[in-house]
C-alpha cells in the first residue's frame, strides 16, 4: 500500500501530501467530516485571545471569487496576506492594494511546510514592495 510513496513510486514527487490526499480527502476511505467554526464565531474566537485575525492566501482561499472579499472583510479581519508563494504579481497587487485601501495589514507568507510541501521554499513568498511598507502598516494596528 506504501509502495507508490516511496523513492522511486508512481506518487514519490510529495509522498505526505499524496497519501493525504488519496486516502484522507473528502469521498476518500479514512476521511472525517469535520465541523469548522464559521467565519463571525472564528475571528471573534481570534479577537477575545488578543490575536489578529488574517486572511491566508487568499488568491487560492477564494479560488478566484474575489467578490466576497468585501463580505470577509466585514466580519472584522484584522489583514490580508498579500503576498504568497501561491500568487502572482497581479493577485498580490490586488490584494495589497485592497489592503491599503480598506486600513487592513499586509502580510507575507510562502507557506513553508518542510518536508510536506517539498515545491515551496522557506520565506519565498513574491513580495514585490518594500517590506518597511508592509511593516509600517503591520505597526498602524
Amino acid at each position: 500500500m506504501l509502495f507508490p510513496y516511496r523513492k522511486g513510486g508512481s506518487r514519490d514527487d510529495n509522498p505526505f501530501v499524496n497519501f493525504y490526499w488519496d486516502f484522507y480527502a473528502q469521498g476518500k476511505p479514512c476521511y472525517a467530516k469535520i465541523k469548522y467554526p464559521d467565519l463571525e464565531e472564528t475571528v471573534s474566537l481570534i479577537h477575545r485571545n488578543g490575536g489578529k485575525a488574517v486572511l491566508a492566501h487568499p488568491g487560492l482561499s477564494l479560488k478566484e471569487n474575489f467578490s466576497i472579499l468585501d463580505e470577509i472583510i466585514a466580519y472584522g479581519i484584522d489583514g490580508i496576506e498579500a503576498f504568497s508563494s501561491y500568487h502572482d504579481e497581479s493577485v498580490s497587487r490586488y490584494f495589497y492594494d485592497t489592503a491599503r485601501k480598506k486600513d487592513l495589514m499586509v502580510t507575507c507568507g510562502s507557506d513553508y511546510h518542510g518536508k510536506t510541501k517539498p515545491s515551496v521554499g522557506l520565506g519565498r513568498m513574491n513580495c514585490s514592495v518594500d517590506e518597511n511598507d508592509i511593516s509600517l502598516i503591520v505597526n498602524q494596528k
